[in-house]
């Protein structure tokens, strides 16, 4: 019998914010898969469309007559309805999500025809904890109908986001290093789950799901060190802060380096001439905006909107609130200049007033409270562009900008929504993500290289909206 792995990876969005970091997500696991050796079919499925990947998936099936084991990996957007889960290929549409993308029962159909003794599904996407099958009584964890053993491994909760990344998203960078973690012996799927739930556990924000209908002992591969070179390519490829720069070790050559311990006063006067004082602030966040204006003021966008910049000595754009949040939360810094908290609050259900479906999950309810202050003074903290269309098929486009600062370092988070039209003169106040990056640079840092890659973004994603609208109306 045949074992089969399918990987798909959509960085390539037409109505949904790009994922860059997903076409990386997809070699790096692709090249995991393949090192393992025992597949006998490995297919990897890039920024396709939803009739596209049904058909790669179908296609893969109907080569083999029996399965023992499908391994199905994908990274990309992810969308949750009605307590399906459906994962987002490239032309997306959250109005039609049956026919544009691929429903979590509608793959377990797909799988269905071939009778595996054996499917593990890895998901890197936002919303993708569902639970595996409905019921009419509501949500069973163990799949039925052909499906006897499954492993399901997603990066978050049904109601959370699963953070993107650089060069790999977070989820994927720990389900590599957590293959990765043995260097002998075989690797059981147990033995990843249970290193991804130590690296999240105090994560909050995103906390992976895990389900298993099986014995325990489905392993990954029966030998780690058929990743040994996969390690080395995981080193030099997609690890954070890989450098190629050669080791010293096994040089024949002694070298005496003569070393001193510096004082605490010594240290202290060192990072006085790195750390935030009110003026180095300032010019650093006035080179970041005044750049950034000046790039955008030089543009071809003018017959088509009208540009406004404003400008706040606080956070107070809801539209970048709980990107900062989420990201400040985790965050070591030396200070307390802002205040960005997640305060979680559990109680006991009131069971006469609780719907009979959770009381088979938990006899407590949790809530949470998000919080965010600027608690420093600062002249401009964020900055915010609209572009407000001249033409009503047009879509407002708005990027936010923020600044929060630290003694070490600023955080900058840079968002760009699309809005729509809600009356004549108004415009949907939330908007759609189109983009979602942040930064840390050193106070004494020049920002002009990150001027050009914000500006050159937003001009991006103009572009990619009026040229969406010219292909629409070329069509009515």
């Amino acid at each position: 019998m045949s074992k089969l792995a399918i990987l798909i990876g959509s960085a390539e969005y037409l109505y949904e914010a790009q994922l860059p970091c997903c076409t990386n997500d997809l070699a790096a696991l692709t090249a995991l898969i393949q090192a393992t050796s025992k597949y006998d079919a490995v297919r990897a499925i890039s920024n396709a469309t939803a009739d596209q990947m049904k058909a790669e998936i179908r296609s893969v099936l109907d080569e083999v007559k029996t399965v023992e084991e499908i391994f199905f990996y994908f990274s990309g957007h992810g969308f949750q309805m009605a307590g399906e889960f459906f994962f987002c290929p490239k032309d997306f549409d959250a109005k039609r999500p049956y026919e544009t993308s691929l429903s979590n029962e509608e793959l377990h159909t797909l799988f269905r025809g071939v009778s595996p003794q054996l499917v593990v599904k890895v998901i890197d996407a936002c919303n993708s904890g569902t639970p595996l099958i409905k019921s009419a009584d509501g949500f069973l964890p163990s799949p039925k109908g052909g499906l006897n053993h499954v492993i399901q491994i997603a990066s978050c909760l049904d109601s959370q986001e699963s953070l993107t990344g650089d060069p790999l998203s977070e989820f994927t960078q720990n389900f590599c290093l957590a293959a990765l973690r043995k260097s002998e012996g075989p690797i059981y799927y147990t033995d990843i789950s249970n290193t991804i739930r130590d690296n999240y556990i105090s994560n909050t924000n995103q906390i992976p799901h895990f389900t298993s209908q099986g014995t325990g002992r489905e392993t990954f591969t029966e030998d780690a060190r058929s990743l040994q070179a996969f390690r080395s390519e995981y080193e030099k490829t997609w690890a954070q802060g890989s450098s190629n720069a050669a080791s010293p070790e096994g040089s024949d050559e002694t070298t005496e380096v003569a070393t001193y311990e510096p004082t605490l006063l010594d240290l202290l006067k060192a990072m006085e001439d790195k750390v935030a004082k009110p003026e180095r602030v300032e010019q650093f966040i006035n080179l970041l905006f005044d750049g950034v204006i000046e790039k955008l003021s030089d543009n071809d966008f003018a017959d088509f909107f009208e540009a406004q910049v404003d400008e706040h000595p606080d956070f107070r754009e809801i539209t970048a609130r709980s990107f900062i949040i989420r990201i400040l939360s985790n965050e070591s810094r030396p200070d307390n200049f802002v205040s960005a908290t997640i305060k979680t609050k559990t109680k006991k259900r009131n069971w006469f007033e609780t719907p009979s479906i959770l009381a088979l999950q938990t006899d407590e309810a949790v809530t949470e409270t998000w919080d965010l202050e600027l608690n420093c003074s600062m002249k401009r903290a964020q900055m915010k562009v609209s572009l407000t269309p001249k033409y009503t098929r047009l879509k407002k486009l708005v990027l936010v900008l923020t600044c929060a600062p630290s003694l070490d370092e600023c955080y900058i988070f840079e968002i760009v929504t699309q809005h729509a039209r809600t009356d004549w003169d108004s415009f949907d106040w939330e908007g759609q993500e189109v983009v979602r990056r942040w930064y840390k640079m050193q106070w004494n840092d020049n920002p002009s290289s990150l001027v050009n890659k914000i500006s050159d973004k937003l001009k991006e994603a103009i572009n990619l909206h009026l040229q969406q609208i010219k292909e629409k109306l070329a069509k009515e």
